[in-house]
């Protein structure tokens, strides 16, 4: 199937890098994650949406700025990226007759997913979607992804505060990023305070 893939999307505007579809649409960075069970007769599809300006943020304030330059495909597989919103998501059931025909069926998605790609960014303000999503209300799974957007976002004080909080445990967060012994929110705290935001990423 993945092998199929590559001329199955040739035209497209998709890319593949390994079980990942990805491409940039304007501001926005787009990636469809394939899962395929291994018990079960069944295929995942699962469309993400970010903001190209969140990952050079990421990299910027774990000292890592280099990555900006790379392939576009590390913003999808990459292990310090920051994760999109899922806007789309198709269950297949039942077994193909072919790889040939799970990467036709994957490729018509994808090409769905961009020609419907202005409904799904439609009054998209991507904070709020974060700050309000489950997964970030219950267990603070985009706890660095919500300070990066609000620094994008020019609201550095507020992106100041959730980073504090997070780095004091008075809010959930779940992040594994850290880097020269720092964790994220103490090196963002860091990189505002030292007015970072103002001078390299200013609207």
């Amino acid at each position: 199937m993945l092998k199929a893939l590559a001329p199955a999307l040739k035209g497209s505007g998709w890319k593949k890098s390994g079980h990942t579809l990805f491409r940039q649409a304007g501001a926005y960075f787009l990636q469809i994650d394939i899962g395929v069970h291994a018990i079960e007769e069944k295929t995942v599809l699962t469309h993400r949406i970010k903001p190209m300006a969140l990952d050079p943020i990421l990299w910027d304030i774990l000292g890592m700025p280099e990555n900006a330059h790379e392939p576009l495909s590390l913003r999808a597989r990459g292990a310090f990226t920051c994760w999109g919103i899922a806007v789309d998501e198709v269950v297949d059931e039942g077994r193909y007759e072919s790889g040939i025909a799970a990467a036709a069926s994957i490729a018509a998605f994808a090409r769905r997913s961009t020609s419907g790609i202005d409904a799904a960014l439609a009054n998209m303000d991507f904070s709020e979607r974060l700050a309000a999503h489950p997964w970030q209300v219950e267990r603070g799974v985009y706890a660095v992804e919500l300070v990066v957007s609000l620094i994008n976002d020019g609201d550095w004080e507020a992106a100041a505060r959730l980073a504090a909080a997070c780095e004091h445990g008075e809010c959930a967060a779940m992040c594994g990023f850290s880097s020269g012994g720092k964790s994220f929110h103490r090196l963002a705290l860091e990189w505002i305070e030292a007015g970072k935001a103002l001078s390299r990423f200013s609207r």
